[in-house]
């Protein structure tokens, strides 16, 4: 993806590869519709007490309502997912099967309970939950605790290196950011390496989620945040525009993750 973005930033843009559709309970094989309205009317009969205890307050980290549980909702997930499986006993569900259903069952059920005003925010809170991928603001480090992949690198953490590169990338000077972290410059460049190979190699995105959020408090951090450039106006309409742009700086971000990717310094370019 982050390729694609660089190519095209450098005009150099292929034509992408077609993908497969993700599978629904609608075009597998296993999962066919019940024929049998009974069936889904009785698994309404559930939901119903829950639902009519809507008040429309909710958590805005999870969209969830505050009218019932997370284990609520996951148990109810669970029962109908088993309850599709125990349906179609002639097939066979591997487990990206399952966290099919989980999915598709979890939007279903979250409409069920909550309507459809907050749905497709949840859809991905949700969908990247059962299947393990990091959410761009709603991913805490508190979390992760004990994800080897966030353990520092000579000392700095993750929000250390991200300060860092955001500090660079606004034109302060390497040696001044090495001279605040009281460190050589070899050490800068390990974690040049390391922290982007980590980002790289993590499947479930968790680094670059964090990166993401801990380099636009750049200014916020206890030692780095101080730290700034003489730039030119140019410069400083860059900066602020990364401040008040969302969409500028993701792309920034997919391409220095692309410039890293062809063998570049990233955070330089």
């Amino acid at each position: 993806m982050f390729k694609s973005l660089f190519n095209k930033l450098m005009g150099t843009e292929e034509q992408p590869a077609q993908t497969p559709a993700q599978p629904t309970p609608q075009a597998h094989s296993s999962f066919q519709q019940h024929d049998d309205e009974n069936d889904a009317d009785e698994d309404d009969d559930d939901s119903d007490a829950i639902e009519d205890q809507s008040n429309g307050s909710y958590n805005p980290e999870t969209m969830h309502g505050n009218h019932y549980t997370e284990a609520q909702f996951e148990a109810e997930v669970e029962r109908r997912a088993q309850d599709w499986i125990a349906s179609n006993p002639e097939d066979e569900f591997l487990d990206a099967d399952v966290k099919n259903l989980w999915v598709n069952y979890g939007n279903d059920l979250f409409a069920e309970w909550n309507g459809r005003e907050r749905l497709e925010r949840f859809r991905l809170l949700w969908g990247n939950k059962v299947l393990g991928y990091a959410t761009f603001g709603s991913t805490k480090a508190a979390d992760h605790a004990d994800n080897p992949l966030l353990a520092p690198v000579h000392g700095w953490t993750l929000q250390d290196y991200c300060a860092a590169c955001s500090k660079v990338a606004s034109g302060v000077a390497v040696e001044d950011i090495c001279k605040a972290m009281g460190c050589e410059l070899p050490v800068w460049e390990e974690n040049n390496a390391i922290w982007p190979s980590r980002m790289a190699q993590d499947s479930s995105f968790t680094v670059s989620v964090l990166f993401g959020q801990y380099f636009g408090e750049a200014d916020q951090h206890p030692v780095l945040g101080a730290l700034k450039a003489q730039g030119s106006a140019t410069g400083e309409a860059t900066l602020q525009r990364l401040k008040e742009d969302r969409y500028f700086y993701e792309e920034l971000c997919g391409a220095r993750q692309a410039a890293y990717e062809y063998g570049m310094d990233g955070a330089q370019w």
